[in-house]
């Protein structure tokens, strides 16, 4: 039985589909019911390089990745003076990047933005718990994901598109009512792609656990969406979770805001931007 089926998950009408694998199934390594009673132990996805999580301290001062022992490349200007550093660990890379150290040139930028999620996610990791209920058991991320994945997951640089995938957020709207006619494919262990015209977000599971200390298990993804035809590329690192069984997951924080300045007032705000769930929809 295939995961989108075991999971309970309804289709929502009809889109385009395209394989990049051998399988187009993955079940991020899960199985069993609904609300199931736990203890869930906190897993992570080897792409971290977190032996334990008694070594996350650790890991945060080791180098970036093994094997890159020269560090991330940045740099900023000071006037008319250009300063060039290396991040050597997290911890350093973390802290150069607040002090408005950049990557170089646009791809070193996005570079610089992967790298950053992957340290922000191992970080957010020194919280995580054992889970005592779970909502996320059968969830698997393929490409039936889009009938319950957030919308905020699929980034976009526009911020008046933002206030509404925030309000998409805060009524449970799932990626494929918002964003209809989007292609999707699952493409590896753990990972799935969706498309619209001009954007491209692969999607990632990082970590599971429960992250804010409420009993429910949360899923840690990292989201890397690129222009389709252009050189913009963001990365965000995102916690999801769902009270109930089949529910729309929703969006707990994000590892950062990336339009600081916008408060999502007026119409932007207003729900008929959005269509609200109908009455079939999982609460």
């Amino acid at each position: 039985m295939s995961p989108s089926r075991r999971a309970g998950l309804r289709p929502a009408g009809p889109r385009k589909l395209w394989c990049l694998a051998l399988t187009c199934t993955l079940a991020l390594g899960l199985s069993g019911a609904s609300a199931e009673d736990g203890p869930f132990p906190v897993w992570w996805s080897p792409v971290l390089e977190l032996d334990s999580l008694d070594g996350i301290d650790a890991r945060l001062e080791r180098e970036l990745w093994r094997g890159a022992t020269q560090g991330m490349p940045l740099y900023k200007y000071e006037g008319e003076t250009r300063l060039e550093v290396w991040a050597n660990s997290c911890n350093e890379f973390m802290a150069l990047t607040e002090a408005g150290y950049h990557g170089r040139g646009n791809p070193g930028y996005k570079t610089q933005q992967i790298n950053e999620a992957f340290c922000q996610a191992i970080k957010m990791l020194k919280r995580a718990s054992p889970a005592r209920e779970s909502y996320l058991r059968d969830f698997a991320l393929d490409e039936a994901a889009i009938d319950y994945l957030p919308v905020m997951v699929h980034i976009t640089p526009s911020c008046d598109f933002l206030c509404e995938h925030l309000q998409a957020n805060r009524q449970r709207i799932p990626l494929s009512r918002a964003i209809p006619d989007l292609e999707v494919a699952a493409i590896g262990p753990d990972e799935v792609e969706v498309r619209t015209t001009t954007l491209a977000s692969r999607l990632s599971a990082l970590a599971r656990g429960d992250m804010n200390s409420d009993g429910l298990e949360d899923l840690l993804i990292l989201s890397r969406t690129d222009a389709r035809g252009g050189t913009g590329g963001w990365s965000f690192v995102f916690l999801l979770t769902r009270g109930g069984p089949g529910a729309v997951l929703h969006v707990l924080e994000a590892q950062n805001e990336y339009c600081p300045n916008e408060h999502c007032n007026g119409t932007k705000d207003d729900p008929t931007v959005i269509p609200d769930l109908d009455s079939s929809a999982p609460e």
